[in-house]
């Protein structure tokens, strides 16, 4: 079960650890992290992250920081059978590299073909194949990135999966909007 950090008000690390530690008394689950710091305003520190993994409160970490230095700390400093997910889909290629196991993102439930020959290309030591579809990936995301969350309903429908809209505070994409970025994508064949 992936967990995020407290947010809204600010907590120092004793809170934090106690906040998994509740949830991991909670549940019978194994718990990731879930460290998306431009959602909470907290953002889970190596140090912290090595408590709660000597405390065997948490098995993984997703991590959403946007700060591949902190992924790269993380993957050296904590244990080998800690799972770090990458959540940025900004340098997919690059944490496999240094040893993320997995990538998730919003993006790669509406295009998940991108992200598999991402991983496949770096299972195969293809990195000049991984590396072009990490760079179409990027311009993928300079084209979703004008609706974040919008862009990936709006991706789904256009697939045939009808998922609704999305939850308030977003908004459905106008039709212009959603025609500009499916014209877009169909020239970077992003699907």
């Amino acid at each position: 079960m992936a967990c995020i950090t407290p947010y809204y008000y600010k907590v120092d690390e004793t809170a934090l650890i106690e906040h998994y530690e509740a949830v991991s008394k909670a549940i019978s689950l194994p718990v990731f992290v879930y460290n998306t710091p431009s959602h909470t305003g907290v953002n889970l520190k190596t140090d912290t992250l090595a408590k709660l993994v000597k405390k065997h409160l948490v098995v993984g970490m997703k991590d959403s920081s946007r700060d591949f230095h902190q992924l790269v700390e993380t993957i050296e400093r904590l244990p080998g059978d800690f799972l770090t997910v990458n959540g940025t889909e900004g340098y997919v290629l690059p944490a496999f590299l240094v040893g993320a196991r997995s990538a998730v993102s919003a993006l790669s439930n509406a295009i998940p073909e991108i992200f598999l020959g991402i991983y496949d290309s770096f299972r195969r030591g293809d990195f000049r194949d991984g590396l072009q579809l990490q760079r179409k990936l990027n311009r993928i995301r300079r084209i979703t990135d004008r609706a974040p969350l919008s862009s990936v309903y709006e991706i789904l429908r256009e697939r045939g999966i009808e998922c609704g809209n999305p939850r308030r505070p977003f908004r459905p994409m106008s039709r212009g909007e959603m025609t500009r970025m499916l014209v877009d994508l169909k020239q970077l064949r992003a699907f």
